[in-house]
């Protein structure tokens, strides 16, 4: 907007913020046929994996104010209530890393923490996700499994104006 009047010429900038670019979701992929005692197949159309790596990149319209920063967000209550084995899986997030485990229970001797996932986000956008141990589905067969994590992605631009992903980030688990 320009105001003219009594020999000011005043000029205001209206920042811009970052967008969600409204393009197809990032989606990766995992095959749970990759872990110990898994049975990979010979013929199927997935990647034999169990390790899922991309950019998130395309998923943000940053204007102006470049570059944008990606971290995980610390709130783990957009995440699903997931179970391994029968067992409720829990979050951390520690920097750069969500970490989703079975916790330890007592008992003779005592059981150690099962990690399940990890989940790594660099500041670049780059991601990669880590299949440590299975995790259950509601299906029969080789169904998959689509796991929502853009409720953990924040993109932060240059002067620091974020949003959080909606609908843009999965992991599928096959």
């Amino acid at each position: 907007a320009v105001t003219l009047g009594e020999g000011k010429f005043v000029i205001n900038i209206t920042d811009d913020e970052p967008k969600e670019a409204g393009y197809c979701p990032e989606v990766g992929i995992v095959e749970e046929e990759m872990l110990p005692g898994g049975i990979p197949e010979k013929y199927d159309s997935s990647p034999d994996t169990l390790v899922a790596v991309g950019w998130l990149k395309s998923q943000v319209s940053v204007g102006a104010d470049e570059p944008v920063i990606f971290s995980l967000s610390g709130s783990i209550c957009g995440l699903p209530q997931l179970t391994s084995n029968g067992e409720a899986i829990s979050y951390n997030v520690c920097g750069d890393t969500l970490l989703a485990f079975v916790e330890a229970k007592g008992g003779e001797p005592p059981v150690e923490q099962r990690d399940i996932f990890t989940l790594t986000v660099e500041s670049n956008g780059k991601y990669t996700f880590t299949l440590l141990d299975q995790l259950d589905h509601d299906g029969c067969g080789e169904d998959a499994l689509c796991i929502d994590f853009s409720s953990m992605i924040v993109a932060t631009d240059f002067d620091g104006d974020s949003i959080t992903l909606n609908d843009d980030f999965y992991i599928k688990v096959i």
